[in-house]
């Protein structure tokens, strides 16, 4: 093999990709792997295009595992540590990965450290195993459960107690002996590469380089470091290590990784031409390509034959590759050039010369194996034949769609339409390729057709990678089960709201914990919120948005906006908001409009996603004391089940045509427009609402249901009456009691005492109130402010027992003109159509005691 080979490029042959020679015996794992000439430590000729997997990796690091004896004698000892480090190059050499410089982001251990400090079960957590699970005694057995993990300047650390086992016993001499170094197994969710970096110290070789910044962690522990003088600056590879134990362990799980990376490199393979004829990973291939198109040229129109000599010229300064002379070259030997599917330079198949065979019956459809999933006799097919077979596939796949009604599919169904799929997508490439030779032949021929029988055609089983976080479908296609699909959707909606920019406001961080908290704790198990975070986050649906707002119609979009925003569409063919702009989402408590609402932080707030809020609420458990062998009396509490039905509001947002402002601009001020409409109307809903048809309960009238005290004077608020509302609250509801009134309501407060101290415990602080009587006073601009009669002045109590539910999501349609109410002649002016739900309803009426003028 020439020694200009590059590293990074990679190919290989349909027959490898069970990493076994058509014969039968062991074959390479990737197809240049046993080439005299390749480099023998971590096959570096064989290594593919440096990729981010989809499967797991490992990283060692020869840090030595530190013991921390226990508390008390006998107690286990402590496993501490770190397992990676930040901002350290390391050079990764591996079969599976490729070669390439590669290096840890500080942060990239933080959600996957969060995420697992979140779960309650210790069974869910990240798992800490000896050498991977792989060690011939232990097993998979658990070496204890974390009891600290995070990052810290070095890296990701963590303390362990061990579990007391036998087998931890036995492990604990090598442990302090510093026997063992730690390593963990994970995958990269994000990173950025520098495909050609300059030669540096760290890099002398100048081959690509990989920053991390975000991965996952399976699970980590202690594991035998070789010596290695040169990985002690920092972490090495041990994927190629920890594959070639799962293969004869776990075969299922080694095949299956091995086809997810061999269709991964495939995917990046480079080539010369469309059809994926001339691979350009190697010098000896780009020479090769050049001697084909070039031998081949008349075969080509003058714009694709100076594509591909421009896609290999490429490729060879990029190699280092001297191309020959074209006009030197003489015509290819009969069947030197090579067919579709067999790599150039390859010897050309043989065609079957066995009679085709035909049946009356047809093909079954059945599951076939992933690996292959055409049938056997592919290569006896006609076109005809092939066509049939689609149509069965069709309907089968049909078939699984109605029955399970937009379901995610069980396991075994699940691979059937992937096995169906793919052959059905291999007989359509067999067609075209038919097709094509077809036409090839008639148009050499001067004829006007022709056909050709079927020739062997195998196409690669390629494993799709899912690099866009907001692919809603690709999830569900992915998916196990709606368990499998709910959590899917959720860890994605929490990478977006990481990366999520919100314009409206005033602290992007808090609004993240509030999206993130809406995730982790009120999103139910299907993931509905996620899913319109997903589908509402992403770029293309915001540019879409934004482009109808402006234009006042979808009409101006192109076909991929158009289809991104139907996919925010609800059935009445209104559109969901960006979350990022989105108040039911984004909540933001301050104050906005001209108005002072407290309510909602005062308040208990729920989010829901689906259609009703229904709680439990009790008056509490009595308890008795009694005699020796007295017998016990009924004690148990009255339950009551409030529910609460979220009902509509709506809002309109007029915009002019001159708007001279693009998107970018629009947006922000959007979304500060909806907060403003939405909570200038809460503010009075959450207030006094009815609580009758539509409308929402207001804390006031929830109030009035219970005790209500007046004035002891008609038209006169006295001191008094601030203490008799004071004493008026049952004791279980003062710890957490707040006052909450209008401004001009506390301007009188202030006058009751000029000297101070009389009368107030506290006199209240200067500008807006902080205490009264020693308890929190809030303002309310919809409470009344003036003292007429039976007018509702004050409340006292705790509003936690006030509650506000609210369904995720605000949609808007899109109103093209506006049109004047004189004439009806257009205004020149644009809308958005809001709408959203949410209600609120006080649970306890005893919690909240209100205060009238008599």
């Amino acid at each position: 093999m020439s020694s200009d080979r590059d590293p990074r490029r990679f190919t290989w042959e349909p027959s490898d990709l069970e990493g076994h020679s058509p014969g039968g015996k062991d074959g390479p794992l990737f197809p240049d792997a046993d080439d005299p000439d390749a480099p023998k430590e971590g096959r570096s000729a064989a290594s593919g295009a440096p990729v981010k997997l989809t499967v797991p990796v490992c990283r060692a690091l020869p840090e030595h595992v530190a013991v921390r004896a226990g508390a008390s004698a006998g107690e286990m000892p402590t496993m501490t540590g770190h397992f990676s480090v930040f901002e350290t190059w390391y050079e990764i050499n591996s079969a599976w990965e490729g070669q390439f410089m590669e290096r840890i982001a500080p942060g990239a251990f933080k959600k996957t450290l969060n995420d697992d400090a979140g779960r309650k079960n210790p069974g869910e957590r990240i798992k800490v195993l000896l050498e991977h699970g792989h060690d011939p005694q232990v097993g998979d057995k658990p070496l204890g459960v974390p009891r600290s993990l995070g990052e810290d300047a070095t890296g990701p650390a963590y303390e362990v107690p061990l579990l007391d086992t036998s087998y931890c016993r036995d492990l604990v001499p090598a442990l302090e002996a510093g026997a063992y170094g730690s390593s963990f197994r994970f995958q990269v969710m994000r990173d950025d590469w520098n495909e050609a970096p300059e030669r540096s110290a760290s890099n002398p070789g100048g081959i690509p380089e990989r920053t991390i910044r975000e991965v996952r962690v399976l699970e980590f522990g202690p594991t035998v470091f070789p010596a290695n003088a040169a990985a002690t600056a920092g972490l090495r590879s041990t994927t190629d290590d920890y594959y070639d134990k799962i293969r004869s362990r776990h075969p299922d799980q080694y095949a299956e990784a091995l086809r997810s990376v061999r269709g991964q490199r495939a995917d990046s393979a480079e080539y010369a031409d469309p059809d994926k004829k001339y691979p350009l990973g190697s010098a000896e291939q780009v020479k090769a390509a050049w001697k084909a198109v070039n031998s081949s040229a008349a075969e080509y129109s003058p714009e694709d034959l100076a594509a591909m000599k421009a896609k290999i010229q490429a490729a060879a300064k990029k190699l280092g590759v001297t191309l020959d002379d074209p006009k030197k070259e003489g015509p290819p030997a009969k069947g030197d050039a090579p067919k579709k599917g067999t790599p150039f330079g390859a010897a050309p198949e043989k065609k079957s010369t066995e009679p085709r065979k035909h049946s009356a019956e047809p093909t079954p459809i059945t599951t076939q194996s992933r690996s292959s999933s055409v049938p056997d006799n592919e290569f006896q097919m006609t076109v005809e034949e092939r066509s049939a077979r689609q149509e069965e596939i069709r309907q089968r796949l049909g078939e699984l769609d109605t029955e399970y009604n937009g379901a995610a599919l069980p396991g075994d169904r699940q691979d059937e339409w992937d096995a169906l799929s793919a052959e059905h997508d291999e007989h359509k490439a067999a067609i075209e390729a038919a097709t094509a030779r077809a036409a090839r032949i008639a148009a050499l021929a001067g004829a006007k057709g022709g056909t050709e029988s079927g020739t062997g055609f195998e196409a690669p089983n390629q494993v799709r990678t899912r690099s866009d976080i907001y692919d809603v479908v690709a999830l569900r296609r992915d998916a196990r089960s709606m368990d499998d699909l709910g959590r899917m959707l959720k860890e994605n909606a929490l990478r977006a709201n990481e990366q999520a920019h919100f314009p409206s406001v005033r602290s992007r961080e808090d609004a993240q914990a509030h999206v993130e908290h809406l995730i982790r704790s009120v999103d139910g198990p299907e993931g509905v919120l996620a899913k319109r975070i997903l589908t509402t986050g992403h770029e293309r649906y915001d540019r879409a948005f934004g482009k109808a707002a402006l234009a006042g119609s979808t009409a101006t979009l192109t076909n991929e906006e158009r289809a991104a925003l139907a996919m925010g569409a609800d059935a009445t063919g209104a559109f969901a908001v960006p979350f990022q702009l989105d108040p039911t989402v984004i909540i933001d408590s301050t104050v906005s409009g001209g108005v002072v609402n407290p309510i909602r932080q005062l308040a208990r707030t729920v989010t829901i996603t689906g259609k009703t809020w229904e709680g439990i609420t009790s008056g509490g458990i009595t308890v008795s004391r009694a005699a020796e062998a007295a017998e016990a009396t009924d004690n148990s509490p009255t339950l009551a089940q409030p529910t609460a039905t979220p009902t509509r509001v709506q809002g309109f947002v007029p915009f002019s045509f001159e708007v001279d402002q693009d998107w970018t601009q629009l947006r922000g001020e959007l979304g500060s427009m909806f907060q403003e409409a939405k909570d200038n109307e809460e503010s009075a809903s959450f207030i006094l609402g009815v609580g009758t048809t539509v409308n929402p309960q207001g804390v006031v009238v929830g109030a009035a249901t219970g005790t209500l005290l007046s004035t002891a004077t008609t038209l006169v608020f006295a001191v008094g009456d601030l203490y008799t509302l004071h004493d008026a609250l049952a004791p279980r509801y003062v710890p957490n009691a707040s006052w909450l009134a209008n401004k001009a309501t506390y301007s009188k407060i202030r006058q009751f005492d000029t000297a101070g101290g009389a009368n107030l415990w506290e006199r209240i602080g200067a500008g807006r109130p902080n205490e009264l009587l020693g308890y929190p006073a809030y303002e309310a601009s919809a409470m009344a402010s003036a003292l007429t009669s039976a007018s509702r002045i004050m409340l006292f109590g705790d509003f936690k027992k006030f509650l506000i539910v609210d369904k995720v999501g605000m949609n808007v349609e899109l109103i093209p003109h506006l049109f004047g109410g004189t004439a009806n002649y257009p205004t020149g002016q644009r809308g958005m159509y809001a709408v959203w739900r949410n209600t609120s309803k006080l649970l306890d009426a005893a919690a909240v005691r209100l205060l009238k003028v008599l």
